[in-house]
């Protein structure tokens, strides 16, 4: 997660930023905490876990076979991450995202009717 950091103090404090749905269960994940609470919703699991004083959210697939008071291990992939300065301001990125770059279309049916030949 390469951030354009030029302008903090080395001594600044950052907050990770990561969404629900970006952090995933793994076995020898370099994360771990306790589920505090999970709410099954059909298809995904909702997974509360608490990690020292933070409380995360996990997004899983429906069928987790966790159970509250488990100890899970997850991790993300540092692509999928933020980094927050001390004011709540997210530090620029370095890298663009692929579809930054995209022009938006007009996808609404014209006006005018089709030139179908039959």
């Amino acid at each position: 997660m390469p951030v354009d950091g030029q302008h903090l103090d080395s001594n600044a404090t950052l907050e990770l930023g990561v969404r629900p749905e970006h952090l995933v269960l793994e076995e020898q994940g370099p994360l771990s905490g306790q589920i505090e609470v999970l709410e099954r919703l059909g298809g995904q699991t909702s997974l509360y876990v608490r990690m020292n004083d933070t409380l995360v959210t996990i997004m899983a697939d429906g069928d987790v076979a966790h159970r509250v008071h488990d100890t899970v291990r997850f991790g993300f992939n540092p692509k999928c991450a933020h980094l927050f300065d001390a004011d709540g301001l997210a530090l620029p990125s370095l890298q663009q995202h692929p579809l930054a770059g995209l022009t938006r279309h007009d996808n609404r049916a014209s006006d005018s009717p089709s030139e179908e030949t039959a």
